[in-house]
């Protein structure tokens, strides 16, 4: 995924209709670079911090089948208001 906001950092996260997080997520690159280790998701909430430019790639694995999104929360410097959008949604 690539953060292609000039002025946007982005918080990304994977959920499912039913089961909010059933899905583990690990990042396993950043800016095309691979990490010795796949590492959890950088935020404790189970999201991943993108600033402007950024480029992160994920590993996933759904224990459930189901309806998942792709979504995100967009905080743009000098905004007080974060903006929510589902960017895929996949079943």
């Amino acid at each position: 995924m690539l953060n292609a906001g000039g002025n946007a950092n982005l918080e990304i996260e994977l959920v499912n209709s039913r089961d909010k997080h059933s899905c583990e997520v690990r990042e396993i690159a950043a800016d095309g670079v691979y990490f010795d280790q796949p590492r959890k998701q950088t935020k404790s909430d189970h999201r991943t911090f993108m600033a402007a430019g950024n480029r992160i790639d994920w590993l996933v694995a759904c224990r459930k089948p189901g309806k998942y999104t792709v979504s995100l929360i967009m905080k743009i410097t000098g905004n007080e208001n974060d903006t929510n959008d589902i960017l895929q949604t996949f079943r």
